[in-house]
Order: C-alpha cells, then structure tokens, then sequence
C-alpha cells in the first residue's frame, strides 16, 4: 500500500515538475498593448523618447482608438524639432468622429502649440478661438493672445508660459 502512495506522490510531483518547466520554458506571453503603452509612459518619465517613440509606434499599430498614444507621438516629434510631423499627427486626430470633449482640448492644446512652433500664429489663433468654443473658461487664455496684436511673438510666449501650454 506504501508503495502505490509513493508512486503516486512521485508521478504528481514529476507533473508538476513538468507544468512548472513547461510554462517557464515553452509558453511565450503574448503583450497587450496596454503592457506595451504602459512601458511606453515609464520610458516617458525615465526621459527616454526614443524608447519611448517606437514603443508608441507599436501600440497606434495594434490599437488605433488610442488616441492619447497619437497626441503623446505628436509631442515627442515637436520636442525633437520635427513640428511639422506633430503637426500633421495632430491635424489627423481631429477628423476623427465622437471626440471626447477632454480629447478635443487636448488636441486643440497640441495643435496651438504645433502652429507656433512653425510660426503659423494666426492659425495657431484659430485652435484657440475652437478651443474656447469647446471649453469656455479658457477666454482669459484667448484674450491675452489676442491682446498683444503689435508684438504677436511675445505675447504667444506670454500665453504659453502664463497657461502651461
């Protein structure tokens, strides 16, 4: 009787010896691009764009409605001096259908601060003056655009750094 309780405890214990090898060795996780967007923002914080950019790549490829991985694509081009290519990424979002309010802001926000980069001041006025249509307590941040008409340049840097854009 002994015997047939070893045995037994021997063969559970070679399966799952076995299971434990298997799933280490043999089985590959596939990730989800929420994994990979996820590792995408660490490389944001850690300062690595690079890393951070073709990860953001990859997600936009499996998973198109991420369109936070778009606008934070967009940023990491204008930081790199490519605003045109910002630009454009941003330009693209807005044809989208069924915005979020907050995600149209946001998209106006990058479109600003794209136009300005490329010195397109009055377009850069335009995505203020939608962005106020869609967020109404932002016209405290469109009249102190609008204010300084004679020195256009300095008061779209006022604008920046008094509203955090």
């Amino acid at each position: 009787m002994i015997e047939y309780i070893l045995m037994f405890s021997f063969l559970m214990l070679g399966a799952m010896v076995f299971y434990y090898l298997y799933e280490r060795f043999f089985t590959h996780r596939s990730r989800t691009s929420s994994d990979i967007y996820m590792e995408a923002l660490k490389n944001l914080l850690d300062g690595h764009q690079e890393k951070a950019f073709s990860k953001l790549r990859e997600v936009v490829a499996e998973d198109s409605s991420n369109i936070d991985a778009y606008i934070r694509l967009g940023i990491i081009l204008r930081e790199n001096n490519k605003p045109a290519q910002a630009l454009q990424v941003h330009k693209d979002l807005t044809l989208r259908g069924s915005l979020a309010s907050d995600l149209k802001v946001e998209i106006l926000k990058q479109l600003y601060l794209d136009y300005i980069d490329l010195k397109e001041y009055d377009t850069a006025e335009a995505a203020l003056r939608e962005l106020v249509e869609i967020k109404p307590k932002t016209d405290g941040l469109l009249l102190s655009f609008l204010k300084p008409k004679k020195n256009k340049r300095n008061g779209m840097k006022r604008t920046k750094q008094q509203y955090g854009f």
